[in-house]
């Protein structure tokens, strides 16, 4: 365990002695400057994002933990019967007034 150790860390001390010999140092305009793409910097940077983006992706997320949470459900299904079924139909029935409640959010914006 001790040999794994001082292993590990003289090959992570030898790494980084590599990349402070071997780095290029000069630094040239384009590197200086906020975007390294060439493109010039907008005139503004912070520029207001539209409430939507934040609205779509937190449906994102509910409908991916909604398939993170139905898979054991359904898996259960054989040893709790009915209701885990019922269960199913409930967290279902949830998400899909969740889900009406946002689209209607977002036909008002």
């Amino acid at each position: 365990m001790l040999t794994l150790l001082v292993l590990s860390l003289l090959v992570g001390l030898g790494l980084l002695v590599v990349n402070f010999l071997l780095a290029a140092r000069g630094r040239t305009a384009e590197g200086l400057t906020p975007y390294e793409c060439g493109f010039s910097a907008p005139t503004q940077t912070r520029s207001p994002i539209n409430v939507q983006y934040y609205l779509v992706g937190l449906l994102f997320l509910i409908f991916d933990l909604e398939v993170a949470l139905l898979y054991p459900g359904v898996v259960a299904i054989g040893t709790v019967g009915a209701y885990g079924i019922w269960l199913i139909v409930a967290f279902l029935a949830f998400l899909t007034v969740g889900f009406v409640f946002e689209f209607g959010v977002l036909r008002k914006t």
